[in-house]
């Protein structure tokens, strides 16, 4: 037989065996799971991502370890996706969740640049296939910011919303808040690395919180131990709650919901106690001591004796029996303790109401951390002088007295969420303050945070009223405002503040530090003078219920391109002096306004404002040379008749 003919027959066979392969691949990827690929050119670099997953009801016994495999069309880089492995209920503890009906362990995710998942899968990252084994572990819901240079392996999993034991599962992360709040689940699954706060409630199968070492930044626990969850269980996670402490930092509150037996642990130097009624099983060489739910303890004064103290943290209803004598006793030892011991971090807990008095020697004593979670004000020169306090945190203090914080100079961090007033001076010369929080403040008084240098953050979404010279200071602030509705630096937000006293904010110097680009007070009603003094890198400014803008209020504004006063009635002496107005379009708008100051938009040698257009329909006062410098004005739209003038520069000495 020839031999082409022979190598004719081959190559029909083989083509009909290759289109026969072709279309079962094909009917399987159609039938069973696949993964659709999109290719993206971010940054001029070839981006997969994968844009859907789906699943199907393949008997899960005769597909544990089958392959699922996703192909791309392209030629450069191969993109299958191999070793897929299948899980099912029977063979996957990875959370707390069922799977519905299975998952997938994508290997080798390096090579996509980024990986998209549907929302209604969990995600699980690993630096190896063996997750179960493995502390490196992460979990993110946010999976454009998976760094797959980090992870090769991807495990995603259909999660299932049905309910164990009639109660409703609940399992969430809020990235704004960095809040975990599971309801229902039997576990506690991978969190992603930057929450603080998880809250564990009512989970009757509960088998544990697990190593919550790797939460650097977890401060809140609030754990639900009722409904059936077992004092075996409790007491590992209290264990776990120890680890946590021993290895990474302390907590600011740890609330237990329940009541357990005596229950406590010693060890490298450290002890916890649970509902303990007395203090002598504390090793008297013990430098940390936490302290949770310990209601009846009566040997305080036992305290005293440990001056190698170094961190008391009393949490829940510890001391809830103590008198208000006893109460005196205890903020002395913690007093004593931080001057002639070695007290660095203390902590009260809730049971305490009343304030924080001031200290015997503040400016000797050694504590860094100070809170206190149900004291309700901060007296008189309460931590004045304090200089080695670096962080406060008092969630239920309603007023701030005068020099509270006086002169604090290594006072990094304020967080008073409750804090309604803050007095005059409360942190005068805090030079090193950088971060406060006052989320429900009304009213912050004159020279508050006055030099305040380095303050960056300030939270204030609830504030009414700021006092004369509250801030003023060559800040280096980046946000102020409401801070969980700022996106980015250098802006300033602040959505119900109606009054800002003279001086507020003004910088004494050109050159500092404060970088604010845009600012929008919507409910503002009226600002004093030189209140925003010398911000010279503001842009934008938006002040949609403003009537009153006091002399130099915005003051040498150099770099302003934006500026919105839809309402404002009077504008005063040299409000915004030196304004280049470039961004204006030569055409500035103001349709309320009835009186316009002495050079209130006049230039210098060095700054030229170019306003050429000045509709002021309503204005009945106007200072000759209220645009001094603006050689470029024509025509100025004013009196009540809305006469049109065309203003000669001689008579507004221009």
């Amino acid at each position: 037989m020839p031999v082409n003919f022979i190598c004719l027959v081959l190559l029909s066979i083989y083509s009909l065996a290759n289109c026969y392969c072709s279309d079962k691949t094909n009917n399987t990827a159609s039938d069973n799971s696949t993964t659709d690929f999109d290719e993206q050119n971010v940054n001029n670099k070839k981006v997969k991502t994968i844009e859907n997953i789906k699943t199907s009801n393949i008997d899960d016994e005769t597909n544990t370890n089958a392959n699922q495999v996703a192909t791309d069309n392209t030629e450069q880089e191969s993109v299958n996706v191999s070793d897929v492995t299948v899980y099912t209920e029977t063979n996957y503890q990875g959370t707390s969740k069922t799977l519905k009906p299975r998952g997938y362990l994508i290997s080798d995710i390096g090579k996509f640049k980024s990986i998209k998942i549907p929302s209604d899968y969990e995600i699980l990252l690993s630096d190896r296939e063996d997750y179960e084994s493995n502390n490196n572990l992460s979990y993110s819901q946010d999976v454009d910011t998976i760094d797959t240079t980090k992870y090769r392996y991807i495990y995603v999993a259909k999660l299932d919303t049905s309910s164990v034991s009639g109660i409703a599962i609940h399992d969430e992360y809020n990235k704004d808040t960095h809040e975990y709040v599971g309801s229902g689940i039997t576990s506690l699954k991978l969190l992603d690395p930057s929450v603080e706060k998880i809250t564990i409630d009512n989970c009757p199968q509960f088998t544990g919180l697990g190593n919550i070492t790797q939460y650097k930044n977890l401060q809140f626990i609030r754990y639900n131990a009722t409904s059936g969850t077992s004092e075996d269980v409790f007491q590992k996670d209290i264990n776990s709650i120890f680890e946590f402490l021993d290895k990474t930092a302390w907590l600011k509150d740890i609330e237990l919901v329940g009541e357990h037996r005596e229950f406590s642990i010693a060890r490298n130097g450290k002890f916890l106690g649970v509902n303990i009624k007395s203090l002598s099983s504390i090793p008297n060489d013990a430098t940390e001591i936490y302290l949770i739910d310990c209601n009846e303890i009566k040997d305080i004064n036992a305290l005293s004796k440990n001056t190698s103290l170094r961190k008391l943290f009393m949490y829940g209803t510890t001391l809830a029996s103590a008198t208000s004598t006893e109460w005196k006793t205890v903020l002395s030892i913690v007093d004593n303790l931080g001057i002639s011991g070695s007290l660095t971090h203390v902590q009260l807990p809730v049971t305490y109401t009343g304030e924080i008095p001031k200290s015997q020697r503040p400016n000797v004593r050694k504590i860094e951390y100070y809170g206190a979670l149900g004291a309700t004000k901060i007296a008189f020169e309460s931590f004045e002088y304090s200089q080695k306090l670096k962080e406060v945190y008092f969630p239920n203090v309603k007023t701030i007295d005068t020099w509270g914080f006086h002169r604090c100079t290594n006072l990094t961090k304020v967080d008073m969420p409750q804090c309604e007033t803050i007095s005059q001076k409360a942190f005068y010369c805090d030079e090193n303050l950088q971060e406060v929080h006052f989320k429900n403040v009304k009213k912050i008084g004159d020279k508050s945070f006055y030099q305040c240098k380095r303050l960056a953050l300030v939270d204030v979404p609830n504030v009414v009223e700021i006092g004369i010279s509250a801030f003023e200071a060559d800040a280096a602030l980046k946000r102020f405002g409401d801070l969980d509705k700022i996106e980015k630096d250098n802006i300033f937000f602040v959505p119900k503040l109606t009054k800002i006293g003279d001086y507020a904010f003004k910088m004494t110097d050109a050159s500092g530090q404060t970088k604010i680009e845009e600012a929008e007070m919507p409910e503002c009603l009226s600002i004093g003078k030189e209140s925003f003094s010398r911000w010279r890198s503001l842009k934008k400014l938006i002040l949609q219920n403003c009537k009153t803008i006091g002399a130099e209020a915005f003051y040498d504004p150099y770099n302003l391109r934006e500026l919105s006063l839809p309402v404002v009635e009077i504008i005063e002496t040299r409000a915004f002096v030196y304004n280049k107005g470039e961004s204006l379009n030569g055409t500035l708008d103001l349709p309320k306004v009835k009186s316009i100051g002495s050079c209130a938009f006049g230039g210098s040698n060095y700054a030229h404002p170019n306003i050429s257009v000045v509709n002021a329909p309503e204005c009945t006062s106007l200072a000759n040379d209220a645009f001094r410098g603006n050689t470029n004005l024509k025509t100025i739209t004013s009196n009540t008749a809305n006469k049109i003038l065309v203003m000669q520069q001689a008579k507004l000495r221009l």
